[in-house]
């Protein structure tokens, strides 16, 4: 499945405090492009949507082509969730709850989340799953969120396991598949980030991000960045 690599990416806050604890003015907005950075071609939506519901995993032994969510909280994955489950049977989907302002983040668990395709009987290959979002809490809190997230791209974390920020999966947990195959590991990283939030992500958030993507590249797995509007 050929998808879109994006190899790096580096942003800086722009209210980062300097010597003496005072904050440096923000700099001043990036100019527009004179083209479009991405060419998209919208008159083949339908023939994108076939080629999707007709997609059949090639790997032996492997029935299931997975794509995992990863972010900050509060950008948007379960959205993101709900929009594609529309698109792909539709209809309109809440499947997954989605982040109100207020919240620290809804999603606690490791979800799967199946698409129809036709009757109820008939399910795509395509499974989206959902997982808790990085809050920058603290330097341990985002060090146990890394570990879970390595765990669930390699198929070690069963569906429904509750997250623990203060305790990343133990081997003993009966959440931990001890032996996972082709169609429990990831295929497909999605980085889901807020678009006009960007500018505030703290640089450790950042790295986060990138080291996730790191090892995601090391596994041979495909990534992308999604930036909700």
């Amino acid at each position: 499945v050929s998808a879109l690599f994006i190899t790096s990416f580096s942003w800086r806050n722009p209210h980062r405090k300097v010597m003496g604890g005072k904050p440096s003015s923000p700099p001043p907005p990036p100019p527009l492009l004179d083209e479009p950075w991405l060419q998209m071609e919208w008159g083949g939506r339908d023939t994108d949507l076939q080629f999707i519901k007709d997609y059949t995993p090639t790997a032996d032994g492997q029935q299931q082509f997975r794509i995992l969510l990863h972010g900050p909280v509060g950008a948007g994955k379960s959205s993101f969730i709900n929009s594609v489950i529309s698109s792909l049977e539709g209809r309109i989907c809440h499947r997954a709850v989605a982040f109100n302002t207020g919240q620290s983040g809804f999603t606690k668990q490791y979800k799967t989340y199946r698409i129809q395709t036709g009757n109820q009987e008939n399910m795509s290959p395509l499974v989206l799953n959902d997982m808790m979002g990085l809050e920058n809490i603290n330097l341990r809190h985002r060090r146990v969120h890394v570990k879970d997230v390595k765990k669930a791209m390699k198929g070690r974390i069963k569906d429904g396991y509750k997250f623990n920020p203060d305790c990343g999966l133990s081997e003993t947990d009966p959440f931990y598949n001890k032996t996972p195959n082709v169609n429990d590991k990831v295929h497909f990283l999605v980085s889901v980030i807020n678009a006009d939030k960007v500018h505030l992500l703290a640089d450790n958030v950042v790295e986060i991000i990138q080291e996730i993507r790191d090892e995601a590249t090391d596994l041979g797995e495909k990534t992308f960045i999604y930036k909700k509007l």
